[in-house]
């Protein structure tokens, strides 16, 4: 068995919705435990939008339905995903250089920019010529203008959920 990169794109996507998925999971049991609630179709619904338990799994599962199409839309929703992360944890870094959170705790730093790492790394997979022209049948000449249309949607998609945060 051969060894091919878009392996560590489907492991890494799976293991974010996983991740994400029980994040939702637990805050909305948190949120909601104690309290005496008649659940039901339209109230649940409510709570998904008012309380915004579930949106940072939105672009997880986009990201997913991108695996599944080998032409440019699926590379399209997979890399606005990763820079949707980049620009959410730069925003993250920061919101809190500003606040003061970070410059005690030289872990949350560091983890930070692990993390940041990790993204880039995962960006440069998602552009190798080989993912980029021959899993997901994409011109290479085109690459820095999909990448630019990707990070104006990420950076979009982050804004948004700034905007929504605060």
């Amino acid at each position: 068995m051969k060894f091919r990169l878009i392996s560590v794109l489907y492991v890494f996507l799976f293991l974010m919705l996983i991740a994400a998925g029980s994040n939702a999971i637990s805050l909305f049991v948190e949120t909601f435990e104690g309290i005496d609630f008649n659940f039901d179709f339209t109230s649940s619904n409510h709570i998904i939008i008012t309380f915004s338990i579930f949106r940072t799994s939105l672009p997880v599962i986009l990201s997913l339905v991108g695996l599944f199409f080998r032409n440019r839309f699926g590379w399209f929703l997979i890399t606005q995903y990763f820079y949707f992360i980049l620009f959410n944890l730069i925003f993250t870094f920061y919101d809190d250089i500003v606040n003061d959170e970070w410059v005690n705790d030289i872990r949350y730093f560091l983890i930070l920019i692990f993390f940041l790492l990790v993204n880039l790394g995962l960006l440069f997979i998602v552009n190798h010529h080989k993912i980029f022209s021959k899993e997901f049948h994409n011109d290479l000449k085109l690459k820095s203008k999909y990448n630019l249309i990707s990070a104006i949607i990420g950076f979009g998609i982050s804004l948004i959920f700034l905007v929504l945060k605060n």
